[in-house]
């Protein structure tokens, strides 16, 4: 209630009066699910979450009453969570209206009645034209029949198209978001309208409204994508149960342990303290960019490792994952659903910047490393993974002997080429970022797979490796390396490795997720939205964000009083 309360900057008093009573007495039959008042928490938590996108604190979610709704609430084991993604769902489809669409600002006052009926009249008004044009043929010069029959037909389609478009915003407006939180509002403040007649109509109301996310989500590999001249887009999958277990799982997790945000790496190998000394450089790096690459290789390296049938597999045939399930116990197989869909999910978040670091250097790095993997692990047209393995098992081999003859000699070992050109840059302070919108604005074009010729083009593989050399000390190093110690550590044991892998993986995602600005994620609510976007909203009200971000100045809570209601 107290949510709620928070509400009345932009809300009508219908509207506001009415969501502090949904949560009492019956509502349609019931609602035994709470769908239909997960809609008006959606309205409250989205009205809120706006504050986000303009700097301003969300001080309610400091309070242990909102910790508790979004904990025993919200994230309910029942369904595989799916209240959970129910509520983000729709409070993120009212932001998209607010940033993206004329409908909040349509919905102010109420039901836009006036607009509606002004594109019904226009559905009348131009059908009618249609009946005037049916009878130009019957009375036209038999000279003229090509030019007057053609330009009839021209005429039947623009009509057409009218109407079409028209009765697309009567169905916009009777079946918004915004139109099934105003019908559930009246419906529990006047008692006439709470009948069987009223209830029937309004659920066929509202079994038409569907949000966006249909809970799939991208994958890339960077072993796959470029290993040949064709490049391969990414591909969705749909959202495993035990991968939503394992998210929901490690993010219930914080709610005693806050510092787990930045302490994934220890929760996930905490428990071998020989192993975290292997792998500390591999995770001391400069920037989220490279610890996805680095973390994603070496998870490629042992997917393949441990798979005798992903080895034979030819790499111009695979999509952009491997996801072997079929051959996987019962016992493995979750923790390698999570491991490995995540890896792929954060490689392509790598494709869009929508990672915490600058997007122009992200792009950057990645269109670098890309090309790099490809001039290490390209060996034929038609080779196998069982190839691309052998390559990157030689790389981490290899090179593994040098880099300890280095260590041995100076003391530290040598950086990363890719990370040494791009140190500096990554390290850049978020006050160089004034063009920050501007950035962001044009961040989609830059992060799309048809950029320019140059980053799509296939590098000269003499040119760009100069033999074995050009590979030492880079981040298709790293990773092999990684994943090279990963298998040797943990040997046949595959339970306890993958499971290791999931519990960073999920720790890693719900850590960019929390890093990544809001207005990386404003930009992706034009489209369909993603899953990074949809746990950052459920950290936003758990208060794990912080009350700054990224050393952004917020504005004086007493600011709120003037900030623009609608938007």
């Amino acid at each position: 209630m107290q949510l709620i309360r928070t509400m009345r900057s932009g809300c009508s008093r219908t509207s506001t009066w009415s969501l502090g009573k949904i949560w009492c007495g019956r509502l349609l039959g019931g609602d035994t699910e709470n769908r239909l008042k997960d809609v008006c928490l959606s309205f409250a938590l989205c009205k809120l979450l706006r504050r986000r996108f303009y700097n301003l604190p969300i001080h309610e979610a400091s309070l242990r009453k909102t910790k508790r709704l979004v904990f025993d609430y919200i994230l309910q084991e029942k369904n595989n969570y799916e209240r959970a993604f129910r509520i983000t769902k729709v409070e993120l489809s009212f932001l998209q209206d607010l940033l993206y669409s004329k409908h909040a600002a349509m919905f102010a006052g109420g039901f836009p009645v006036f607009s509606m009926l002004m594109s019904l009249v226009l559905v009348a008004a131009t059908g009618y034209l249609a009946y005037p044009v049916h009878y130009i043929p019957e009375r036209m010069d038999q000279a003229d029949e090509n030019i007057i029959t053609h330009g009839v037909t021209v005429t039947r389609v623009i009509v057409g198209l009218i109407i079409v478009k028209e009765l697309l915003e009567v169905y916009q407006y009777i079946f918004s978001q915004w139109t099934k939180v105003l019908l559930i509002c009246k419906y529990i403040k006047h008692q006439c309208m709470q009948n069987r007649m009223v209830e029937a109509a309004m659920r066929i109301m509202f079994w038409f409204v569907r949000c966006k996310w249909d809970q799939k989500i991208f994958q890339y590999n960077l072993l796959i994508s470029y290993s040949h001249i064709r490049k391969k887009l990414p591909r969705t999958i749909k959202l495993e149960s035990e991968v939503k277990t394992a998210i929901f799982e490690s993010f219930k997790g914080l709610q005693q342990h806050p510092e787990r945000l930045e302490t994934y790496f220890s929760n996930a190998f905490g428990s071998n303290k020989a192993l975290m000394q292997q792998l500390t450089l591999e995770n001391e790096l400069e920037a989220d960019t490279h610890r996805i690459l680095v973390w994603h290789i070496a998870t490629c390296f042992c997917e393949i490792h441990y798979s005798d049938q992903v080895k034979e597999l030819g790499v111009f045939l695979l999509g952009n994952n491997l996801l072997d399930k079929e051959s996987k116990t019962a016992e493995v197989r979750p923790h390698y659903l999570t491991a490995v869909s995540l890896s792929n999910y954060c490689a392509y978040l790598l494709t869009k910047a929508l990672v915490p670091d600058n997007g122009f250097v992200v792009t950057k790095v990645f269109n670098a490393v890309r090309k790099e993997t490809f001039c290490a692990t390209y060996c034929s047209f038609f080779q196998s993974m069982g190839d691309v393995y052998n390559k990157l098992l030689k790389i981490a081999t290899e090179v593994s002997r040098a880099s300890e003859e280095v260590v041995g000699a100076e003391g530290e070992a040598p950086e990363s080429s890719v990370l040494v050109e791009e140190k500096i840059k990554m390290e850049t302070n978020e006050e160089d970022h004034e063009g920050d919108t501007n950035e962001e604005d044009h961040e989609g074009d830059h992060n799309d797979f048809n950029n320019s010729k140059a980053n799509d083009q296939i590098p000269d593989r003499e040119d760009d490796i100069s033999g074995d050399d050009g590979i030492h000390n880079s981040i298709t190093q790293m990773g092999a390396r990684l994943g090279k110690q990963l298998t040797e550590a943990y040997g046949d044991d595959k339970v306890h490795l993958w499971r290791d892998l999931s519990v960073f993986w999920t720790g890693f995602l719900l850590h960019l997720a929390a890093s990544t600005r809001a207005s990386k994620h404003k930009i992706r609510l034009a489209g369909k939205g993603e899953l990074i976007t949809h746990l950052w909203v459920l950290l936003s009200h758990t208060g794990f964000l912080g009350n700054t971000m990224h050393g952004q100045t917020l504005l004086d809570p007493h600011d709120l009083d003037n900030a623009d209601p609608l938007r």
